[in-house]
């Protein structure tokens, strides 16, 4: 760090008016940007495309003919060269990022980007090395934030203006249908682009709260682009969709699951005539409808309420068109006062089962005789929550998963429950008995030297050789537990221990691991392992090749201390383990999170993807992914991203082959997220910065990535 920032001084020193220099690659008094494709002096806001997206109020040469206006370093406080050269660093960054809001302002998306690639990153690299020198902090997740957020706003922008180009060519071709349908997308992409630019404005905020620089014209840019295409979409639906009117009546407000209402009401267009004699779809309460209007718009249908919450004073119901409809979605209610009605379910499970063992669980829900079909149920065994399944047409459900490492052995009580409160139909719970066998287990350990400590690593499995996740390992030393953690996905643990100071150079040490069983229904083992410590040859931090002490052609002072025939773990494996560790445990959410795995075919149910108890060991994952925020934010990222993908995979059947980018199309052609494409759009973001770019993401941004991959479980 010192030699970067005796580098960057002597640039600054020799900058003279750090605030008015320009970046490398400008002109003397050129772009803002190195690469930028817009030249300061004499661009043009005029040269913005023709459609006028993108045309700004204050044309780009008059805001790049003054005076850069982020902070002066001459103007800092006064806390030395330090402090200039982080000024320097921050006007520069910021005058990317206003150079990419200028390209993007005349549509030369590339460019957007270019600009805050690997320079931006190298700028900002530097910025926090520097700025942790500095009494007025970092601001550096700030920059970073910033620079992700205007990346996504670029595509999103770029993704609005191509959309476009494919409307206007479909209406040009005379094709009304897929005119509407891209007609519906601008709205969507509009509100995307929307989102984003409110989040980028905050980042630009936060650059001013951390720095002191004028971020102000980057704002006004942000949201004049986004104003413009707002308009643009708005105008694109008036001129191509149809406004609709929907009206409805009930023949009363009380109502329950066994006194259903019954709906009468009308859709027409905003000048009154009728939508007749259509098939539409309509939004009622929980559950969608398809009904038949008459000739002069009219249509009846029936609802009986399920999930609806018990303090709900009024009914809401949509139109809600097919993308190719030449109608807009329009909106009624209804007042309702809803009774509470408590269903009968029952339960059928095996008789016998053991860790590992598919377990099927079937029932069936009604209410004195009718069948109450779409609400959830929720399967237990002891205290483990097997999963939520839902009920088909039929009020049947059936669950389908592996038996847990969490639930204790012996006999054990399995439970069904409608898993609804204060809603419209709930249930009593229904039981039975199970019996749970014990498995054998086995312990495989590894430790090798790393200086004055060790590395410890090791893979749990039955005694057949099944992978067991998410379970305690403590390792010992001297009969004294020295470090505890907890299997991933693979089986797989690593730790690294400190050797006592009383172990003299050379010496062996034994190293024990146990696994005690306690709480599952897997019986406790334990190994062991002998690690030799390199012997003291004076030369200072090099074991020299000693350390590896049994002779067995190892290098670099790597002992493999052999245990149940197996070769030492590479050094490095267990950070490929943390992160393939999530991804078994990670819960795909589906459309509105009600349903997962299909169980297939009628008459059993589509269930949501279950609540295995393999969620617990979930939990744990997240929190420990919540640990990685700070010391490595793109692991987290990395291991969020990894283990919504690989749970979507196997559940769904998707290309394992298939690119990071692929993979959230497939999602999306799939419907498996809808509702939530955002968070996986988003979540795919910063996967892709976190394992491919230079800097990886910062903290904020895993923070988000986190939360997005959890807004995808049920």
């Amino acid at each position: 760090m010192r030699a970067v920032f005796a580098c960057l001084l002597l640039v600054v020193g020799a900058s003279g008016a750090v605030a008015g220099a320009p970046v490398e690659g400008s002109a003397a008094a050129g772009s803002p940007v190195s690469g930028a494709s817009v030249d300061a002096a004499t661009a043009d806001r005029s040269a913005a495309p023709a459609d006028g997206l993108f045309q700004q109020g204050t044309p780009v040469d008059e805001r790049n003919n003054s005076t850069v206006r982020h902070e002066d370093p001459d103007a800092a406080d006064g806390q030395g060269d330090t402090e200039r050269v982080r000024s320097f660093l921050a006007s520069s960054l910021g005058e990317r990022l206003e150079g990419s809001v200028i390209n993007l302002s005349q549509g030369e998306y590339d460019r957007a980007r270019e600009v805050l690639g690997d320079d931006y990153d190298e700028d900002l690299d530097k910025f926090v090395d520097v700025a942790g020198e500095t009494e007025g902090g970092s601001g550096g997740d700030a920059f970073e934030s910033a620079a992700e957020r205007q990346r996504e706003y670029v595509n999103r922008t770029q993704s609005y203006r191509e959309t476009r180009s494919e409307y206007e060519e479909a209406v040009e071709a005379g094709n009304e249908t897929r005119a509407r349908e891209l007609a519906r997308e601008l709205a969507r992409t509009a509100d995307a682009v929307n989102r984003t630019g409110e989040n980028l404005t905050a980042s630009y905020d936060a650059i001013e709260n951390a720095t002191g620089a004028d971020m102000s014209r980057e704002e006004q840019t942000v949201r004049e682009i986004s104003a413009n295409i707002s308009a643009d979409a708005a105008e694109v639906t008036e001129s191509t969709l149809v406004s609709t009117r929907l009206s409805l009546s009930a023949d009363r407000e009380s109502t329950s699951f066994l006194d259903p209402l019954e709906l009468a009401g009308r859709l027409t267009t905003e000048n009154g005539s009728a939508v007749s004699n259509r098939s539409i779809a309509l939004s009622v309460g929980e559950r969608t409808v398809q009904v038949r209007t008459g000739e002069n718009g009219s249509f009846s249908t029936t609802y009986r309420p399920t999930t609806v919450p018990l303090d709900r004073d009024r009914l809401a119901v949509r139109y809600v068109p097919d993308d190719g409809s030449v109608f807009l979605p329009s909106n009624a209610t209804a007042p309702i006062a809803v009774r509470q009605v408590t269903a009968s379910v029952d339960v059928d499970g095996p008789e016998t089962t053991a860790f590992g063992d598919d377990v099927t669980v079937r029932g069936r829900v009604d209410a004195e005789g009718v069948p109450v079909s779409g609400v959830p149920v929720r399967v237990t065994v002891g205290d483990a929550v097997l999963g939520t399944v839902r009920t088909n047409d039929d009020g049947e459900y059936a669950l389908r998963t592996t038996l847990p490492a969490g639930v204790d052995a012996g006999n054990r009580t399995l439970s069904a429950t409608v898993a609804l409160a204060d809603r419209a139909v709930t249930s009593d719970t229904v039981s039975d008995t199970v019996r749970v066998a014990s498995t054998s287990t086995r312990l495989r350990l590894n430790a090798t030297p790393s200086g004055d400590a060790a590395e410890v690593s090791g893979r749990l499995t039955t005694a057949e050789g099944d992978v067991v996740a998410g379970r305690t390992i403590d390792v010992l030393l001297d009969g004294t537990v020295v470090a505890t953690a907890d299997t991933n996905a693979a089986g797989e643990f690593s730790v690294t221990v400190s050797v006592p100071d009383s172990a003299p150079p050379g010496a062996s040490v034994t190293v024990r691991a146990t696994f005690d069983g306690a709480g599952s229904n897997l019986d406790g083992t334990s190994a062991t392992a002998t690690v030799t410590l390199p012997e003291d040859d004076g030369a200072d931090g090099d074991d020299g090749p000693d350390a590896a002490g049994t002779g067995d052609g190892a290098s670099g002072g790597l002992l493999g201390a052999i245990v149940d025939g197996e070769a030492p773990a590479v050094i490095g494996a267990a950070v490929v383990a943390i992160a393939a560790a999530a991804a078994a445990f990670v819960v795909v959410r589906r459309r509105d999170g009600d349903s997962g795995d299909s169980t297939g075919g009628s008459p059993e149910a589509t269930p949501t993807a279950p609540e295995t108890a393999t969620d617990s060991a979930a939990a744990s994952l997240v929190e420990r992914a919540g640990r990685h925020l700070d010391e490595n934010p793109s692991a987290a990222v990395e291991i969020a991203f990894g283990a919504l993908r690989a749970s979507v995979e196997s559940r769904f059947d998707l290309d394992p082959s298939l690119t990071h980018r692929e993979f959230a199309a497939a999602c999306r052609e799939r419907g498996l997220f809808d509702g939530r494409v955002d968070d996986l759009d988003a979540l795919t973001d910063s996967y892709e910065r976190a394992a491919f770019g230079p800097r990886g993401v910062s903290r904020s941004t895993a923070a988000d990535a986190v939360e997005h991959a959890q807004a995808l479980r049920p």
